[in-house]
C-alpha cells in the first residue's frame, strides 16, 4: 500500500512495507542556486547535459516512486522560502552559517 501526501512545502510520500512492518518515508532533495565561489548543487547538476531540476509535483512523485529518490529545486510553489534563504546566504558571505544552512533544509 502506497499513500502519497504533497503540500504546499515539500512533497513527501509515505509506504507501509508489510513484509517488514516497516513505515517507510521518502522525502525528495530540495537543492538550491549558487552558493560562494563553487556555485550551487542545482548549478553543477544542470551542467550535465539534459539534467533538468525544476520538477512539477507529479514529476517529483514518479522519480520518487520509480527510483527511491529525487533532487530537484525550488519554484514559486515548491519551497518558495527556501529560494529566498539561499540567495540571502550566497549575498551575505553567510554560506558556511550552520543556522541559516539547517534552515534551508
Amino acid at each position: 500500500m502506497k499513500i502519497f501526501i504533497t503540500s504546499d512545502y515539500s512533497p513527501f510520500f509515505v509506504k507501509f512495507d508489510y513484509f517488514s512492518g516497516t513505515l517507510i518515508v521518502q522525502v525528495p532533495m530540495v537543492s538550491g542556486r549558487g552558493l560562494g565561489h563553487t556555485g550551487g548543487t542545482l548549478d553543477k547538476l544542470e551542467s550535465i547535459p539534459g539534467f533538468t531540476v525544476m520538477k512539477s509535483a507529479e514529476q517529483i512523485r514518479a522519480a520518487v516512486t520509480e527510483v527511491g529518490c529525487c533532487i530537484v529545486g525550488q519554484t514559486s510553489s515548491l519551497v518558495p522560502a527556501d529560494a529566498v534563504m539561499y540567495a540571502a546566504r550566497d549575498v551575505t558571505a553567510t554560506v558556511d552559517s550552520i543556522p541559516l544552512i539547517t534552515g534551508t533544509r
